[in-house]
């Protein structure tokens, strides 16, 4: 997993720039009809926030955490997203089971 972070910590304004304004919208449609209106959604990996700023405009509850601590300084709307930080074992929310 150290690799993988790593790539994306030396990559995070290349990542960002080439996927946080790519049209989704095809995507969330086929993914919100299995989601209960204004339910919760929890974004895994949520990058540049695109999805989170995107399903939140929509109506519905947002958690969003990255494990990359650099690409949270590339969310695309900050005020739309709270920043969670990096998610350890030790910070995990109660709802998310790693193990």
């Amino acid at each position: 997993m150290t690799q993988t972070l790593d790539y994306y910590n030396r990559n995070a304004e290349a990542f960002f720039q080439t996927t946080a304004y790519v049209d989704m919208a095809p995507l969330y449609e086929r993914f919100i009809k299995h989601v209960t209106p204004r339910g919760h959604i929890l974004d895994a990996g949520c990058g540049s926030g695109r999805d989170s700023k995107a399903f939140k405009e929509m109506g519905f509850r947002v958690s969003a955490f990255d494990a990359s601590s650099e690409r949270h300084n590339h969310f695309s709307d900050g005020k739309s997203i709270t920043k969670a930080g990096r998610l350890s074992p030790s910070n995990a929310p109660s709802f998310i089971n790693i193990g």
